[in-house]
Order: structure tokens, then C-alpha cells, then sequence
């Protein structure tokens, strides 16, 4: 978990080299991270209530193993066209 949230605090340091690498827009890279960010405070209220109703030990298994398959998910996206839609 640290990892993750490691990541999901450094993401402004890594803005300029993923435009430079994949000659994407500041807005679109930005549009993702607010994206993530709305999107992380959904779950985080989902998995409270899961937590509440299913116990910790199945929700923190569940995220290990979505965070999991997320890495071989991107891992094999490298070579693949982007999922962020390029401003114009």
C-alpha cells in the first residue's frame, strides 16, 4: 500500500518525462490524474462499507490482488497506443 499511495503522491515529478515519452499533452496527463483521484475517492467510500459488512482481511486481499493485475495489465499496455485522449 505504500507503494501505491508513494506513486499516487509523486505523479507531478514524473508529468514532464511521460510527455516527452509518449508526446502526450500536460492537460491530458492531468485529466488522468484527476480521473484517478475522483475515482479513488469512490472506492474509498465503497471499501469502507465493505469493510464494515465483509471484514478488512477480504477487502485488503481483494485490493492486493486488483492492484496485482493492474501491474501486469500496464506491464503488457506499454507498447500499446494510449488510453488518454490527446488535446488538440
Amino acid at each position: 500500500m505504500l507503494t501505491s499511495y508513494g506513486m499516487y503522491v509523486t505523479y507531478g515529478l514524473f508529468m514532464n518525462p511521460l510527455a516527452e515519452e509518449f508526446g502526450w499533452s500536460r492537460e491530458a496527463i492531468s485529466g488522468a490524474y484527476t480521473l484517478s483521484s475522483v475515482i479513488q475517492g469512490i472506492v474509498g467510500i465503497l471499501a469502507g462499507v465493505w469493510t464494515d459488512k465483509l471484514g478488512a482481511r477480504v477487502v485488503v486481499t481483494i485490493s492486493g490482488v486488483l492492484f496485482g493485475s493492474g501491474w501486469v495489465v500496464g506491464a503488457a499496455a506499454v507498447h500499446s497506443s494510449p488510453v488518454v485522449p490527446q488535446a488538440a
